[in-house]
């Protein structure tokens, strides 16, 4: 089917048009800047993101869509309260389509193309009736239809169309700040590449991994959690999670694809909330969940990967190894990494530019002010795909068991707080943050003791003061607090006893 597609520069100007007829209108962008453009109206700030409509080209000629690239600055606006707008346009019939803003938003960025579907029926029935239209388009969300002329209508009234935008805090809270930055956790993507690691850490299978990965992707893309979001936002914190796991799954949806996987996503879900409340340094506040790691079979045969085993090493940070005072990476040895790299590079034509994406979804942010992509070429070069991972001596560290901190001095004197988190506080207040600064012991890509003026926010809720301008990031599990203070005992010859009750 033949359609018209309307330059982007013409859309700009003809949004501009339909807006500049309100005086509570202006335009915040630079001339030049057209997608997202960035506008106040009412009161209220928007991006705005407009783009043709065409049809899918699938066997139901109804579907139409638009598809969004992978952008840098996509990843900027993710982190901003500002509600991303995108209008589908379709010139035939003069219309407007929307979705969740708050939806669009999360999957920005999630793949290298992002669709965002409509119903050619739709718009010709928003065509004929001028009036608004709303579409439950099932996993591909809610669509909304609207002649143009009704955009700024749209824009005032917002909130009634996408409730989330107004219950997008816990109900009834007296923590709203706490509520809402909880659900934004459970949401965000960027977590997953971590998720695998702390799975990995705990010794499931890779097969396991991947599939508890696949699981949590599909929940946070595919609106579950946006579709039932009142049952988190009634949470005042992480912490509450665990409490509402029961009504989620008995979400008749939710409850229908967990039996459909066999039970995959339920496990998957409670050791991904175990997870978020020990990233959150809340662990010690909640009794752990209970999760046995399901038999492969577990998932559906469709969904199990059949990529080469890979070592699974227990407690190992091996970003923290492997990284120098410089916050350089001096070697790729996580096995995880490793196996998402080898189909690219273990091959007769390397892919590097697919090698440089893997990195870059794996660590995100993490080395972006310290490793070039000449760093990255280098420890590429240097991995040995006849035999890529690396083997610890025979007297690396075992797993230790689970438990609270507790550590004794050589006089006697006895650490063991109600979390582990203050336990490392106050033996590290015991022996002094300067001698342990020295030390130079690497925690999430930095000097575990730092000033308060080199706190990453992103680790904000875990940096503890100890003393004087000293803070200590305690943003690891026991296990690796248990690794670092033997560390520290072996370096300042202060004969701890360090164990986990």
């Amino acid at each position: 089917m033949p359609i018209n597609k309307v330059d982007r520069k013409e859309l700009k100007e003809m949004l501009i048009g339909i807006l500049s007829q309100s005086a509570t209108f202006k335009m915040l962008s630079k001339d030049n800047e057209v997608n997202p453009c960035r506008i106040t109206f009412d009161g209220m700030e928007f991006y705005i993101y407009i783009k043709n409509l065409s049809p899918a080209y699938f066997k139901n000629p109804d579907v139409w869509r638009i598809q969004l690239p992978i952008r840098a600055d996509f990843n900027q606006l993710k982190e901003t309260d500002i509600p991303f707008i995108v209008l589908g346009y379709d010139d035939k019939n003069k219309v407007f389509t929307t979705w969740n803003p708050y939806w669009v938003k999360q999957r920005l960025n999630a793949a290298e193309s992002v669709s965002l579907y409509s119903r050619l029926s739709l718009q010709q029935i928003t065509q004929e009736t001028q009036q608004l239209q709303k579409l439950n388009l099932s996993n591909d969300g809610e669509v909304v239809a609207f002649p143009i002329t009704k955009l700024g209508y749209y824009l005032v009234n917002i909130k009634q169309f996408f409730p989330e935008m107004t219950d997008y805090v816990a109900m009834g809270s007296k923590k709203r700040t706490e509520a809402n930055a909880a659900y934004r956790c459970l949401c965000n993507s960027k977590n997953i590449a971590d998720f695998a690691h702390y799975l990995s850490l705990r010794g499931f299978k890779d097969i396991t991994i991947n599939g508890y990965c696949r699981v949590i992707k599909k929940l946070i893309l595919d609106g579950y959690f946006s579709r039932n979001r009142k049952i988190f936002l009634a949470c005042d914190s992480l912490s509450e999670y665990p409490n509402v796991l029961k009504t989620f799954f008995s979400v008749p949806e939710v409850s229908e694809l967990n039996v459909n996987w066999h039970y995959a996503f339920s496990a998957s879900l409670k050791i991904y909330i175990q997870y978020l409340l020990e990233l959150n340094n809340l662990n010690d506040d909640v009794e752990e969940i209970p999760v046995d790691e399901p038999q492969v079979d577990d998932t559906p045969t469709s969904e199990v990967s059949t990529a080469p085993t890979t070592p699974t090493d227990k407690n190992i940070d091996w970003e923290a190894i492997f990284t120098d005072s410089n916050g350089k990476l001096t070697r790729i040895a996580n096995p995880q990494l490793i196996k998402l790299l080898s189909p690219v590079l273990n091959t007769e034509y390397r892919k590097l530019p697919a090698a440089y994406n893997i990195i870059n979804d794996f660590y995100g942010n993490r080395y972006n002010t310290t490793m070039q992509l000449k760093d990255w070429n280098k420890l590429l070069n240097q991995i040995d795909w006849t035999n890529p991972y690396y083997t610890f001596p025979t007297d690396s560290p075992k797993e230790i068991s689970k438990g609270l901190l507790k550590v004794i001095t050589s006089d006697g004197k006895v650490f063991k707080e109600k979390n582990s988190a203050d336990t490392l506080v106050n033996i590290i207040r015991y022996i002094g943050a300067e001698k342990i600064r020295e030390l130079n012991i690497n925690v999430c890509s930095a000097n575990m003791i730092i000033s308060e003026d080199n706190i990453n926010p992103k680790y904000s809720a875990a940096t503890k003061h100890v003393e004087k301008n000293f803070y200590v990031n305690t943003n690891i599990n026991t296990s690796r607090k248990v690794q670092i203070l033997k560390e520290i005992s072996k370096k300042l010859h202060l004969n701890l006893t360090i164990t986990k009750e």
